[in-house]
């Protein structure tokens, strides 16, 4: 099988329909949209013409970049795409940022997934220079 990586195409519907194929409360279409509108790069992994993995890039495109959902269907984990979808992450804000400057890529993992995104330099937090990541959910 071949997995195909496909930059900037990721749509609201395949967003959604990865949603509820992995047994995820779906997100409303228009919060999706509005979501990938304002990414700052996205990137699909595609199986057989399928959404199997994606990850997004967000934040203010010069010194703070954050990965979001990075997702790969649970038949497809352990077969390296979780892992291309990262190093592609990091490859585009590395390649889009000011030369000669210091940038932080950040992210929230999953809790146990921590080890596979230290393979990547990632630090987790706590630490001696930086707190707990912290997170405020609302209801609008």
């Amino acid at each position: 099988m071949k997995i195909e990586y496909k930059e900037n195409i990721l749509s609201a519907r395949e967003y959604i329909q990865f949603q509820r194929k992995m047994e995820w409360p779906a997100d409303m279409e228009a919060v999706v949209e509005r979501a990938l509108r304002n990414s700052l790069y996205t990137i699909s992994a595609m199986a057989d013409g399928q959404l199997i993995g994606m990850g997004r890039l967000v934040g203010d495109a010069a010194m703070y970049w954050y990965m979001q959902d990075i997702f790969v269907q649970t038949e497809y984990q352990g077969m390296g795409v979780g892992t291309e979808i990262v190093k592609r992450l990091i490859r585009y804000a590395r390649d889009n940022s000011v030369s000669g400057s210091s940038i932080s890529v950040c992210l929230m993992s999953a809790r146990g997934k921590e080890g596979f995104y230290e393979r990547f330099g990632f630090q987790a937090r706590p630490n001696e220079w930086g707190g707990p990541g912290m997170e405020l959910e609302m209801d609008i």
